[in-house]
């Protein structure tokens, strides 16, 4: 009997957000032509911080969500997922929770010297806690024309301004959160990774991406190299592993 294969399955799969201004984006314009559906799809909304340690969570109808970004594959997804433990002396514990051993451990510290023996520290390891996922993802993107290199442009200036936070309160005196990317690959995540919705930390652009300035006649760059940096706002548990 044939053996179902195991399916990766998370809770909270990418999904758009309410579109709220920005638009679609998408780089090169036949990315997707002729059925091709390898592409990475990125739509931004905003983040709401909550009131207590635990509040949180993502814009709705009527938010301040925006735009979507659809690219190649990046050049690289490395998924890389840790944790922190620690490591702990049972015997410092103990010591700590008594003067007066502290004061036996230091007398027989000496008396150990004396022989070449050293008190067994008696080391365990304890979980500590799980470690927000990063990311870093590079396209290069080349300009067929001024107009697809406009198109570039754009899609470094959405980057730009949903990793940015809003202008609050009187004078500006406070910030709003900036928006959080939920990112998705295509066609079918199940055999590459999902993300959990991520903040924008940063976003580099070289323009000479070609080994030397390329521009077209109208001064925009033929060749443009985007690194995207983010951390996911959710940590990860075993509960979001389902097979």
């Amino acid at each position: 009997m044939a053996i179902a294969p195991r399916r990766y399955v998370s809770p909270n799969p990418p999904s758009a957000p309410p579109v709220g201004g920005g638009g679609g984006l998408k780089f090169p314009k036949d990315l997707t032509a002729g059925g091709r559906n390898f592409t990475t799809s990125i739509f931004f909304q905003r983040y709401t911080g909550g009131a207590g340690p635990f509040g949180g969570g993502f814009g709705t109808a009527g938010g301040l969500g925006g735009g979507s970004i659809t690219l190649p594959i990046p050049r690289k997804i490395n998924d890389v997922q840790t944790v922190v433990w620690e490591e702990a002396s049972m015997v410092s514990a103990a010591l700590g929770a008594s003067n007066t051993l502290q004061g036996l451990s230091t007398a027989g510290a000496f008396a150990g010297a004396a022989v070449n023996l050293r008190l067994n520290p008696a080391l365990i390891m304890m979980f500590k806690q799980p470690n927000f996922k990063e990311w870093n993802f590079q396209w290069t993107l080349a300009a067929n024309s001024p107009d697809e290199s406009q198109t570039i442009a754009d899609i470094v200036r959405e980057f730009k301004r949903n990793m940015s936070p809003t202008k609050a309160g009187a004078g500006g005196m406070f910030y709003g959160y900036p928006a959080v990317a939920r990112v998705s690959f295509n066609p079918n995540e199940r055999f590459l990774t999902r993300l959990k919705p991520a903040a924008i930390m940063a976003v580099q652009t070289d323009f000479t991406a070609a080994g030397q300035p390329s521009f077209f006649n109208s001064g925009a760059p033929t060749i443009v190299n985007l690194t995207v940096s983010m951390r996911e706002t959710e940590l990860w548990t075993a509960e979001d592993f389902v097979f």
